[in-house]
């Protein structure tokens, strides 16, 4: 598992206070929304474990929704890296469309 980063070159400058903490405020969690596109499917995960007694086996279904949408999410950041986008990580407010963008995109093809 790699933790996705939002480094400060990503982060766009700010015009005033408000919009600083903002930035600052989406910039500082570590193991967030912001950084893991994933963190509800990881913690359905985690929840499957705690409640079959960390019998893996039964988690299967959970494990591959999680695996699914790292490997989306992936697929997307490498995209706009190549795009040259930044962030490379989309904000969690801009994913919904970004997921129909690419569901779309995957029908046509």
């Amino acid at each position: 598992y790699r933790l996705i980063t939002i480094g400060l070159a990503d982060l766009p400058r700010s015009k005033n206070e408000k919009e600083r903490q903002e930035i600052i405020r989406r910039g500082s969690h570590l193991s967030s929304e912001y950084n893991n596109p994933c963190l509800k499917e990881q913690q359905l995960s985690y929840n499957c474990l705690s409640d079959m007694n960390y019998d893996r086996d039964k988690c299967g279904d959970f494990f591959k929704n999680y695996r699914n949408c790292r490997d989306f999410w992936l697929k997307v950041q490498v995209d706009r890296r190549r795009k040259g986008i930044k962030p490379e990580m989309p904000w969690p407010e801009d994913r919904e469309d970004i997921k129909k963008e690419y569901m779309a995109g995957n029908r046509k093809s």
